[in-house]
This record gives C-alpha cells, structure tokens and sequence, in this order.
C-alpha cells in the first residue's frame, strides 16, 4: 500500500488551475459586458446634459486626464457641425446621412452605435434634438495593450499553478506522513501475519482527536480481538484433532481384535453349528466383518486426516509409477463381483518422488469410488498418459467410471472432509475418501480433480510431476 503525495498535490494543483481557468473565462467576458454597460451610462449621461442645454451653449469641458476621454459633438439636421469639445481637435466624429434622416423623423428615440475614428475603435451615443443630433463617444480601447495584458494573465497562472503544486507536495507528504507509516505497519504485519505486533502511535504532539490517531487505536483494537479470537480457535482445534487422533487409535485396537474374533467364529461355526444353520450364521458373520473393515477403513481416514492437521508430511523418495499403479489395481480388482476393474495404458520407465503406500492408496480411493457409483456390468478404466504442466513434465494418472457424474457446482465441493454430492445420497460412505486422496496429492505436488467422462460418468485425473530415472542419474 503507498500513498503518493506527488499525485495528491497534482490534483489538488489540476483542480485549482481549472478553477482559475474556468474563472478567466468567465470573467474576461463578463468584464467586457460590465464595462460596457457602465461607458454607455456615462455616455447616455452626458449626451442627455448636452442636449438639454441651450444650443448656443459650449459643449461642457472634459477631463482631459480621465483614462478613458470622452468627446462631445452637436450637428445641425443639415450636417454641419454647431459645436464640439475642445479634444476633438481638428478631428471629426463621423456623421452618416442615416443617422441624420433618423434625427428627422421626429420620434426622438436615443441609440447606441460603435463608430471607427482614424481606425481606432468608439462608443457612440446618439441623442436627437429640436435641431440636430448630439453624438458623444469614447474609445473602446483598453487603456493598455491587450496581448501584454494576456501573455501577463497567463504567465501568473502557470507560475501560480507552479506554486500550488509545489506548496501542495509540500502539504500532501507532510499530511500523508503518518499515514504513509500506518500503512507500511498494516502491510508488514499482513505479510508476516504476526498479530502479536501492535501498530505505533505516536502521541508526541497528537490528541486522541486526530483522525490517524484514533485509527491506530481503532486498528490495534481489532489485533487484539482477532488474536484472541484466533487463540481461541486454535486451542478449539487442536483439542479436535487431539481428539479424533486419539478415538481413532482408540478404535484401532478394538476393531482390529472384532475382525480376528469374526473370523475365528466364522471356523468354528464351519466346524460345530448345525448343518440347517450355517449358512445363515456365516451370513450374519460375514455382515460383521464386512461393517467391521468399513470401521477400520474409518478409522484409517481419519488418522490420516489428523496427521494432516498436525502438520505431519510424508517421506518421499523416488520410486517407479508403473509399480504403484499395478499394486493399486490388483487391490481394487476384487472390490466387486459386478463392476470390473481394468487396466489400460501405464507409460513404462517414469519415475516420481512419493510415498509409494500413501501414493497406491490415493488410487485405490478413486477406484473405490469408481466402482461404487458404476452400474453392474459396467466397467472401471485405470490408465496413465504423459503430460507437462507448470512448466514441468509429468503424468497423468485416470480413474474412469460409468457412474451418474458429478454436477460443475459441485465439483469444488466433493473434496471437502464429510460431503457428499446429491447423487451419491443413496451409497455408503461418509465422506472422508476424496479428503484423504487431496491430502495424499498435496503432499506429492499433485494436482486432482474431476471431469465429464463420455458418455456418462466421471473422470478423476491426478497430475504427479516425474524426475530422472534415479540409477541413469547416478
């Protein structure tokens, strides 16, 4: 997170140079109009004192020092002059022939015109009489020069634009200051998720009314919540697993001595229970054992989804795919009397860092699955293809069923410890299987995940990265 004060110093700058711009406009217009309106009432005035003044009289005297000079003109209807003011000199205010039938007519209606004189721009103002015209007229002429007037008006605006920015830098760092180090505080602790660490207030100065502040406080407020509330749930935690860890080993003892017992019973019932009786006996037996080994199988995931938890990782060493993907078929051949299991192609000659029981058993999960969701007489395909991923090479290894499929929204999900797809409600199962399979790719840099198989059915595919055969290596 950084705070740039430069950029909050030039928009500060940008919003006052359009400020000022939009101002300019407005006013170098609005100026003009003003001034305008204030020349012809000056104008309107004299003309209209000239006029009600008897026709012999002198024309009054102007300020000949005034900045912006005023000149007086009274014409008979006929267009010779009767009388003007001494600045006029030996020029002459220019009288048209339509300004004098205009005096005829009698309405007696005063006007406005602008007039050129020797090419300099006038404001005249026309007031008719018995006999003639008054027309009075003042340069509309700045006083100055305009372009020095201009290049003036722009030069301050961009040195004073320059200053702005450079006062606004100034301002912004030293405003943004103590934000700019709450901020390298916030990210440092964020990195390093450390919240123990408590962001500095400095109070030297500062009142507990400063928005910086008060947000320290605010924020060191809410470390301390969360790490108790993280405290709280790490202790919760840890008693779970410490829990499920010890249940599960518990267990271990108890179901392993029901199976033993199981089958003794089932020898000795082959041996003594009454002819008429033993199938239905070695039925009930061969129940227990069957619930008996998806105990045990239970109580294996869950020792390994403890260890997970504990943060223990596997011991991995090189060792040949083609091994461990035989293994995990011939395990799985027998799960079931209706469903077959095959094997198709298995690259040769590709090795992989793994555990190579936690590896079978990753496989033997998937073709477990595979076969309880696949119809009788159906079909479950075990292969191996090449392929680079992350830049990597490596293999891909494909459980293949002719189950109902998995829905897309639920495909994130079913990797989850204890769910279970809609569709896979009606089986047996609890939910755990794909959790320990994650776990097991994890721990080998694995990728795993699910896709459409065609025409029906799911395709689970896991992704191991290969190395070098070990002995050409050495």
């Amino acid at each position: 997170m950084k705070l740039d004060p430069t950029r909050l110093a030039l928009a500060n700058s940008l919003i006052i140079f359009a400020a000022v711009a939009v101002f300019a406009v407005v006013f170098v217009p609005l100026r003009a109009a003003l001034t305008l309106r204030v020349l012809d009432a000056e104008l309107q005035s004299m003309g209209d004192s000239v006029a009600q003044s008897p026709a012999s009289s002198a024309p009054p005297a102007t300020d000949v020092f005034a900045p912006r000079p005023v000149f007086i003109e009274s014409v008979r209807l006929d267009g010779t002059i009767q009388t003007r003011s001494a600045n006029v000199g030996d020029a002459q205010l220019p009288v048209d022939s339509a300004s004098l039938a205009r005096a005829r007519s009698g309405d007696g209606q005063a006007w406005f015109e602008d007039i050129t004189v020797d090419g300099h721009q006038l404001r005249a103002y026309w007031r008719p009489t018995i006999d003639g015209i008054v027309e009075v007229a003042s340069p509309l002429d700045d006083s100055l020069p305009r372009g020095p007037i201009l290049v003036g008006l722009i030069a301050g605006i961009v040195l004073g634009a320059i200053g702005v920015l450079a006062v606004g830098w100034l301002l912004a760092r030293i405003a943004l200051q103590p934000v700019q180090q709450l901020a390298l505080a916030v990210d440092s602790i964020s990195s390093t998720d450390d919240l123990g660490r408590r962001l500095p207030v400095d109070s030297v100065g500062r009142v507990r009314l400063d928005p910086v502040v008060r947000l320290t406080y605010a924020f060191n407020a809410m470390l301390d919540r969360l790490r108790l509330s993280t405290e709280q749930l790490e202790r919760s935690l840890e008693l779970q697993r410490q829990f499920v860890g010890d249940a599960s080993h518990q267990l271990r003892t108890p179901l392993t001595s029901l199976r033993g017992n199981v089958e003794l019973l089932s020898r000795m019932c082959a041996e003594d229970c009454p002819v008429a009786s033993v199938d239905e006996h070695q039925q009930v037996l061969a129940d227990l054992n069957v619930e008996a080994e998806r105990m045990a199988r239970l109580v294996d995931s869950l020792l390994v989804l403890a260890r997970a938890d504990a943060q223990q990782h596997l011991t991995r060493a090189p060792c040949r795919l083609e091994a461990v993907i035989k293994d995990a078929w011939r395990s799985a051949r027998g799960l079931s009397e209706t469903v077959g299991v095959r094997l198709g192609e298995i690259p040769t000659g590709l090795h992989v860092r793994a555990d190579p029981d936690r590896l079978a058993q990753l496989f033997i999960i998937l073709l477990e699955n595979a076969v309880r969701y696949s119809p009788p007489g159906a079909e479950v395909w075990l292969q191996a293809s090449v392929e680079s991923r992350h830049g990597l090479r490596g293999v891909v290894v494909e459980v293949a069923d002719a189950g109902p499929g998995i829905q897309v929204d639920e495909r994130s999900r079913i990797f989850e410890r204890f769910y279970r797809s809609r569709r896979s409600e009606a089986t047996e199962g609890v939910g755990l299987g794909l959790a320990v399979a994650r776990w097991i790719a994890v721990e080998h840099e694995a990728d795993i995940d699910v896709v459409d198989n065609v025409p029906h059915g799911s395709v689970f595919r896991v992704w191991l990265p290969t190395i070098a055969d070990p002995v050409e290596s050495a």
